[in-house]
């Protein structure tokens, strides 16, 4: 690997090889604005892309240093786009707080403020001490109550027609979830050619629209697919895989297996609603509906009879 040709392509004559994250980016040192970042990383990519068939060795060196570099700058920068606000240390969110037994199966990965870091004698950048573990697999108490019993996954489904719909939007995220396996799933397997990154993105991609039809009991902080989700709803999601390292890889995909496992629940919870539905006369599917209508809306139905019941006291008064 030549590293005069790396430092020629990116304009680093002068620096050493590897440069710090900030020198390889062409940004100022603790610039927090993570669209100058992105934008960095994309342009220095477009550079390097140029030679990936003539000098795939040195294109390859340069494409995985952004990659750690770019992964690097978003861990220690915690004002992302996505970065929801960190749950509280006194117990785990998933909605509403539970009493599951997390003793057995530690909760996923979150955000949770900074996270400690040990120093590096080696010149790269420091890592954290301390990842969770990588056995860290959900338990299937926690996995039934949020594809089962949570109220997000349990909302909207008061018709026969909204739960195929339903149905069929569980079946798409699932789709899109499995085609990522040979990425997700399998931490060992590695980003090597350019048509690599381009299908991991892709996949990605589709991941991140499909979870947007779909209540958020999957992949939000605290539940199980969060890391997926946020990765693939990074702009830069495929680099983002690129840069970790194998810890982070397994961790990556023990959550991408959680969160297969709560949208299989998911769907059979599914389709338990919908042959008891099925089952059920015109009455009473119109007392279901009236019942998740009032439980999806408890509030606006609350104030709605606040409301008539000030305007007959109101009209009482006046009489």
């Amino acid at each position: 690997m030549n590293a005069d040709l790396l430092r020629g392509w990116l304009d680093l004559t002068d620096a050493a090889w590897p440069p710090d994250d900030h020198t390889l980016l062409g940004i100022k040192p603790g610039e927090g604005d993570v669209a100058c970042i992105e934008t960095q990383v994309q342009k220095r990519l477009a550079k390097l892309r140029c030679y990936q068939i003539s000098h795939p060795d040195e294109a390859t060196e340069g494409m995985n240093r952004l990659a750690q570099a770019f992964v690097h700058l978003m861990e220690a920068n915690p004002k992302t786009e996505a970065a929801p606000p960190p749950p509280t240390n006194s117990d785990t969110v998933v909605q509403q707080k539970t009493q599951l037994d997390w003793q057995a199966a530690p909760p996923p990965v979150r955000r949770s403020g900074p996270t400690p870091i040990v120093s590096a004698s080696n010149g790269k950048k420091p890592i954290p001490k301390s990842l969770p573990a990588p056995n860290a697999v959900a338990n299937s108490q926690m996995i039934h109550h949020l594809a089962h019993q949570s109220a997000a996954a349990r909302s909207g489904l008061g018709t026969l027609e909204a739960v195929i719909r339903r149905v069929d939007e569980t079946r798409r995220v699932l789709s899109a979830w499995n085609s990522a396996a040979r990425w997700l799933g399998e931490p060992k397997r590695k980003l090597n050619k350019p048509t690599d990154d381009a299908d991991l993105a892709r996949r990605l991609d589709a991941i991140a629209d499909a979870l947007k039809a779909l209540p958020p009991f999957i992949g939000e902080p605290g539940a199980p697919g969060y890391r997926v989700a946020a990765t693939a709803r990074s702009p830069l999601n495929s680099l983002l895989v690129r840069g970790m390292d194998p810890a982070h890889r397994e961790i990556l995909a023990l959550d991408w297996n959680n969160g297969r496992n709560v949208l299989l629940s998911h769907r059979q919870f599914l389709l338990q609603k919908f042959r008891a539905l099925r089952q059920r006369g015109p009455t009473a599917l119109v007392m279901h509906a009236l019942r998740a209508f009032v439980n999806d809306h408890s509030w606006a139905v609350t104030i709605s009879l606040l409301s008539l019941a000030a305007l007959a006291v109101y009209a009482l008064v006046r009489s």
